[in-house]
C-alpha cells in the first residue's frame, strides 16, 4: 500500500506541481512548541530516507527539493488515513486491540516523516530567498 501510494502521489506531482506555499503546507503556530518538545533538531539527520537522491542538492535545485518534500508529506499523510483501513479487518476477525496497535504503531511512524518535512521546508524557503 505504502509504494502504491507513494507512487500514484509521485506521478501526479509530476503532472500538477503542488503548491508549497499553500496553507496546507505553511507552517502552524503550535509546531515550534512541538519541535522543542520532541527535541527533533537532536535526531533530524538520523532518520534514513527511502529515496535520498529526491532531496539532493546535487541533482535538484532548492525548488525541486522543496516541491519534493511537500510531495513526501502528501505521501506520508495519505497513508497515515489509509492505516485505518486494517481496523476493519477486526469486524470479521475480532481482535480489535491488536488491529488499533498495529494502526497506531505504523500512524505513528509516518507522522514522523510528516513532521520532519514540515520541520526542513520552512528552512529550505529561508534559504531559496536568499539565493
Amino acid at each position: 500500500m505504502c509504494l502504491l501510494v507513494g507512487l500514484f502521489v509521485n506521478r501526479f506531482g509530476k503532472i500538477h506541481t503542488f503548491d508549497c506555499n499553500s496553507k496546507w503546507f505553511a507552517p502552524k503556530p503550535f509546531e515550534d512548541k512541538l519541535y522543542q518538545t520532541l527535541r527533533i533538531k537532536a535526531w533530524n539527520d538520523r532518520v534514513t530516507k527511502l529515496i535520498p537522491e529526491s532531496f539532493s542538492l546535487k541533482i535538484h535545485s532548492l525548488d525541486e527539493i522543496i516541491q519534493n518534500m511537500c510531495v513526501s508529506e502528501i505521501v506520508h499523510e495519505i497513508i497515515v488515513v489509509l492505516s485505518l483501513a486494517p481496523i476493519l479487518l477486526a469486524i470479521p476477525f475480532g481482535e480489535l486491540a491488536v488491529f488499533l496497535i498495529t494502526f497506531a504503531v505504523k500512524a505513528l511512524l509516518e507522522c514522523i516523516f510528516v513532521i520532519l518535512q514540515q520541520y526542513n521546508r520552512p528552512k529550505l524557503f529561508k534559504l531559496n530567498k536568499k539565493t
